[in-house]
């Protein structure tokens, strides 16, 4: 049998956790339990980062964009050139005129949950009439498809809600992270920040910053503790800046390198987490790997996702994200508890497993 897989958003970059998604299931392809041949659609940017484990996956550069016209136009004859028994789709831009078989994995439906202007550069007019498009993308990329692989129950009874789809047709594959167990060398890079409460990610407005930042600062009134955020500098990031630049209590670091990040993390007294939705929610459960205690929105899939492991806080209350903050500032047999609970959590999820989940789904078609 003949699958094609569509990882043109492989890898680290703008799409982190997809592209992170699709880089874990390639890595464990070799170890598919069916003798299948495998077309894995790359780009120019990330076409030499994936070498192919065997002589059963092949690699294909293919320059077209995602949610692009090329996508809708170009890409299906593309693929229907490849006569496949099964695509896979990493995401819900799913090219309408491709009708042969394919599974598609739905992250999420936050546009759906948040359909927010200040998610865009666009004009509004514009960001609305996309947001409109992609609905209807993603309902008929959902009814046509064979099987829908997505995060967590929070995702499938969005599905199920919003889309009408069959539980039936979806099957949960949790994503994973690692324990982190190395040794890296302490620079005290950061130690100027210290104590400090940190955050990584996006600053998308369905993420909640301008809450966590707020609720800091008042919480912070004596000066005696560092928010330090970690990530790209991007539109929205800067937009958050220039609110909260005149605070020198809240540090904007940008991009750091992989081992500046181990060492924020091995100093942070606690990682902040108020999203208020996620299809799964990789970020806290990359802090507990990392042996950072977590406070945590208790709102969509998190719960779910972090068990018992993390501190929980209403993320329109910002009494209570200022209560966490003194809670974890004070308590350290709180976070000692929050530490080890991280690390059992973490213990329950890993790549093998959704790799397994998503063979089987490939083999159930099949």
């Amino acid at each position: 049998m003949k699958i094609g897989i569509d990882a043109r958003m492989y890898g680290a970059g703008k799409n982190r956790g997809i592209g992170r998604y699709i880089a874990e299931l390639l890595a464990r392809l070799e170890s598919a339990p069916q003798k299948n041949e495998y077309v894995i659609f790359l780009t120019k940017d990330n076409f030499n980062a994936y070498t192919p484990p065997a002589e059963n996956i092949i690699k294909v550069k293919i320059d077209i964009p995602w949610y692009s016209w090329q996508e809708q136009l170009i890409f299906p004859w593309r693929l229907y050139s490849y006569d496949f028994d099964l695509v896979h789709f990493m995401h819900f831009n799913v090219p309408l005129l491709y009708v042969n078989p394919y599974v598609l994995t739905i992250h999420d439906l936050i546009m759906t949950h948040y359909p927010d202007d200040r998610s865009t550069t666009k004009t509004k007019w514009l960001y609305h009439f996309k947001i409109f498009i992609a609905k209807q993308l993603v309902a008929i990329a959902a009814r046509r498809a064979k099987k829908i692989l997505c995060p967590s129950a929070y995702t499938e009874s969005d599905l199920v809600r919003f889309l009408g789809i069959s539980s039936k047709k979806i099957k949960i594959t949790p994503e994973a992270v690692e324990l982190i167990q190395n040794n890296i060398t302490m620079t005290g890079k950061f130690s100027r920040y210290e104590p400090y409460f940190l955050y990584v990610g996006a600053a998308y407005p369905h993420k909640n910053l301008e809450f966590m930042c707020n609720s800091f600062l008042q919480f912070n009134s004596r000066g005696q503790f560092y928010l330090v955020c970690v990530g790209k500098i991007d539109f929205f990031y800067t937009r958050l800046q220039q609110h909260y630049q005149v605070k020198d209590k809240i540090i904007f670091l940008g991009e750091v390198t992989d081992d500046a990040l181990q060492e924020l993390y091995k100093k942070a007294t606690a990682f902040i987490y108020p999203s208020l939705i996620e299809g799964f929610g990789l970020p806290p459960l990359e802090a507990m790997a990392q042996d950072v205690p977590v406070i945590a929105s208790s709102e969509s899939c998190l719960p779910e996702v972090l068990g018992e492991a993390a501190y929980y806080i209403n993320p329109h209350d910002e009494a209570d994200m200022m209560k966490a903050f003194f809670d974890l500032s004070q308590n350290k047999n709180l976070r000692t508890r929050l530490q080890e609970q991280g690390k059992r959590q973490v213990a329950l999820y890993s790549w093998e497993k959704t790799a397994r989940l998503t063979w089987e789904v490939y083999e159930e078609i099949l």
